[in-house]
């Protein structure tokens, strides 16, 4: 959950200059301020750390859009989300895959005459795990991965093994569901094994279920598998 006072008052009203300093110090949440040109304003120390590996945001990175800091279909899919919360005034809540786990953001519209222009706060929980949405029925899926780890290290058979066994599925019940044979399913599962690091079955599923890959639906695991598929492991040890 995200208990802060800054983001349930942001049900009734947009946020106001002060709100992200509310949230800039509470542990695991990056927070970040765009305008409705999606250039960077201000981020805290967690985003900082997270995206620039600073306690701070460069000087030169102030002012830079998404497409600076991740790749166009990322940049595209969130500079469209934060349009509509710009344009509706109403805040969106959104799933994505960050570091390889399930992360919540909640992005939230400003207020103009505070800020001096339109724009929007992010808030990014990056605690392990599966957060559940603090409010509202609608919930986003983001299809672009941000920050891929070693997931990225995976084939596309790989990634639909991972997400299957997560489900609980035996190895027979995959090979039925991928339309291959039991053993070509096995030879996928040691080849998980050995890129991930992971020694076991039990292992592999505590693997996706800590960072939440099981909560994803099957389609949605799909469409992030697209653009997995094209993305550089970002060396993190995640």
């Amino acid at each position: 959950m995200m208990p802060t006072s800054a983001l349930e008052a942001s049900t009734t009203r947009r946020i106001r200059r002060d709100d992200p300093d509310l949230l800039a110090t509470i542990p695991g949440l990056a927070c970040s301020v765009r305008d409705d040109r999606a250039r960077l304003k201000w981020a805290n120390h967690t985003y900082s750390r997270e995206v620039f590996g600073s306690d701070s945001v460069p000087a030169s990175r102030l002012d830079k859009d998404l497409h600076d800091i991740v790749c166009d279909a990322a940049a595209e899919e969130r500079q469209a989300l934060q349009r509509q919360v710009i344009n509706t005034g109403t805040p969106a809540l959104c799933y994505q895959l960050h570091c390889d786990r399930r992360a919540l953001a909640v992005v939230l519209p400003l207020d103009p005459e505070s800020f001096g222009h339109a724009g929007v706060l992010s808030v990014c929980n990056l605690s392990p795990g599966v957060v559940p949405a603090p409010y509202g029925d609608t919930v986003h899926t983001l299809r672009t991965p941000v920050k891929p780890g070693q997931l990225a290290l995976l084939t596309r058979r790989e990634l639909e093994v991972i997400y299957l066994c997560a489900q609980g599925l035996s190895v027979p019940q995959i090979a039925e569901k991928l339309f291959r044979s039991t053993k070509t399913m096995e030879n996928h599962i040691r080849s998980i094994h050995i890129k991930l690091g992971i020694r076991g079955r039990g292992d592999l599923v505590r693997y996706c279920v800590e960072r939440g890959l099981h909560a994803f639906r099957w389609e949605e695991w799909l469409d992030i598998i697209e653009h997995l598929e094209s993305a550089e492991p970002s060396g993190l040890d995640d």
